[in-house]
């Protein structure tokens, strides 16, 4: 089933639910499923996935991108599990576009690197559609850990920004800038490693629009919105082929933001409003919607998201530098933070009294005591 967000504009493929139903989208809006919001009632994940791409036998259907469909194949000749990219047909039957595919695969497939998605292979199938074998992440997207159990720990989100920024540095040494960076494209290895996916394949396609052409282009293809506009840095909402790696560093702010708080820094899905805000109203803060984030982290994520991009980190280097350096503050942030909820009523019973004799109780008893004195002593010598 194919149906389309009537917030954030955005396409998911879905298994078949019966036309009435709620279903919530990536973004947190829930909507229900009609006439205006659903595109196909049988869409690829209900059919049968095709049983072999390229040498590749296929297990099983993934999942839907903003350019293709993802599955679960197995190497023939390792027999390790990896992730197959495909591209629409609408995609695909253009020569321009196979292109551009292929020569970013090669780009990308040099990148050699830890917190990166590795490429293994790239081919062609018989009838001339390119295909894309990818390192298969287990463990999911941060985006799917968000749906599932809630927000990440403070030390969890540094760790997750200097696997990222590490992957955004050795990814512009070779010149790519990924245009994509959200947590739906940050995956999480078993081990815990986060890997950054899709890098510099994510807008091949239409890097020279602007956000509004590409929301434009989207509705006359049915095909679905390249990138999330709510993570978009503004010079790249305004010309997407003039940005450079400042609006990857945007990016990882807003999805840092999220990560920590379950929103975003700025809730509504309406471009002209969102373009408003960006230039009139700072962001909110992210220790105010959760106390738990210490004031340096937070003063991270809000220089990665300043609207000027000369006002922002200027590299990924430095971004990872400020985040290391937020270690030791969010051990001591968690420990305050600990200390702060020991209360009276936690204490051991024998320490409960103990607390009731302090210097200051002991001074007003004393004061009291002299003014009860004092009264006796006046209301006696007026009695004489």
């Amino acid at each position: 089933m194919l149906i389309l967000c009537p917030y954030c504009r955005k396409q998911n493929e879905i298994e078949h639910v019966e036309r009435g139903n709620n279903v919530e989208c990536t973004c947190g809006a829930v909507f229900d499923l009609d006439d205006s919001t659903v595109l196909a009632d049988y869409s690829a994940i209900d059919a049968p996935p095709p049983k072999q791409i390229g040498p590749y036998p296929i297990e099983r259907f993934i999942g839907r991108g903003g350019m293709g469909r993802v599955y679960l194949g197995i190497h023939p000749q390792l027999n390790i599990p990896v992730a197959i990219k495909t591209l629409f047909p609408e995609y695909a039957a253009k020569p321009e576009l196979r292109d551009r595919f292929m020569q970013t695969a090669k780009i990308c497939a040099k990148l050699d690197h830890p917190n990166i998605v590795r490429v293994y292979d790239f081919g062609f199938e018989t009838d001339g559609s390119p295909y894309l074998v990818l390192e298969y992440i287990a463990g999911g997207t941060l985006q799917e850990h968000l749906n599932k159990s809630g927000t990440i720990s403070p030390r969890r989100a540094v760790e997750v920004g200097i696997s990222v920024a590490c992957a955004l540095a050795e990814a512009n040494k070779c010149g790519i800038v990924h245009r994509d960076v959200k947590p739906d494209n940050i995956m999480m290895a078993s081990d815990g490693v986060c890997k950054l996916s899709d890098l510099g394949l994510a807008k091949i396609d239409l890097l020279e629009y602007s956000i509004r052409e590409q929301q434009n282009y989207s509705r006359e293809t049915k095909t679905g919105g390249l990138g999330t506009l709510q993570y978009m840095a503004p010079e790249q909402a305004l010309s997407a082929k003039d940005c450079d790696i400042r609006a990857d560093i945007y990016s990882l702010g807003v999805s840092l933001f999220q990560l920590l708080t379950d929103k975003l820094p700025y809730e509504t899905y309406d471009p002209d409003k969102l373009y408003s805000l960006w230039f009139n109203v700072p962001p909110r803060s992210p220790h105010a919607l959760r106390p738990e984030i210490p004031p340096e982290l937070e003063q991270v994520i809000l220089h990665c998201i300043e609207v000027e991009p000369e006002n922002r980190y200027q590299t990924p280097q430095e971004l990872r530098e400020d985040l290391e350096a937020c270690r030791d503050a969010v051990r001591q942030h968690k420990k305050q933070i600990r200390n702060e909820k020991i209360t009276l009523r936690d204490q051991p019973e024998s320490e409960k009294g103990k607390n009731l004799f302090t210097p200051t109780f002991l001074l007003i008893l004393f004061l009291l005591v002299v003014l009860c004195g004092l009264l006796v002593w006046i209301v006696k010598t007026a009695t004489l």
